[in-house]
């Protein structure tokens, strides 16, 4: 999902920034009494603040994802890989001694 969003990122971050964050941090924009007083006021700061919703944006979603409790538990619920340095030709072999395992398990 991320791999197809890239592209899409590319095309929409400098419209987003030039369009919607830059005139809000231009001298007397909406938010330059606001956020202005941090990151400043002037030409390239709508990218700035683009980039700074972009982190706050990983960052809930990042503690989103960490409160919900089964992405947070996934790891303890699923089964543990098969170890091995190489991917063998038998792959029918690997399923069958991961589908033992899981058996095991249970």
């Amino acid at each position: 999902m991320a791999v197809a969003m890239t592209p899409l990122a590319f095309v929409t971050a400098p419209l987003i920034a030039d369009r919607l964050f830059t005139p809000l941090l231009a001298p007397g924009g909406a938010l330059t009494g606001s956020v202005g007083a941090v990151l400043g006021v002037g030409p390239g700061r709508g990218m700035g603040l683009l980039l700074v919703a972009a982190g706050v944006a990983l960052v809930v979603l990042g503690i989103g994802g960490l409160r919900y409790r089964p992405l947070a538990r996934m790891e303890a619920a699923l089964p543990h890989a098969v170890a091995g340095a190489e991917i063998p030709e038998d792959l029918d072999g690997v399923q069958a001694e991961a589908d033992r395992a899981v058996t095991t398990i249970r």
